[in-house]
């Protein structure tokens, strides 16, 4: 239960299962925290394209479905 101190403080959404907390996540050391001008970084990237010329995009990151049925043998 959230005392009165916390009253103003984002929820915990650690979910208990070695998940990190919310409140821990936001104090971590290990992340640079940037503050990001949406509007600066459209002008700097603005004109800028990123070739996919020779990229396979065919490959799968998670396990392809399979269909069918197994024979037991």
């Amino acid at each position: 239960p959230a005392g009165p101190c916390w009253a103003g403080a984002p929820p915990d959404h650690g979910g208990g299962r070695g998940e990190p907390s919310l409140r821990e996540e936001l104090s971590s050391t290990s992340v640079e925290h940037l503050i990001i001008n949406p509007n600066a970084a459209y002008e700097k990237f603005r004109d800028k394209r990123l070739s996919t010329k020779g990229v396979d995009f065919s490959d799968r990151i998670n396990k392809p479905r399979t269909t069918g049925y197994e024979s037991g043998e």
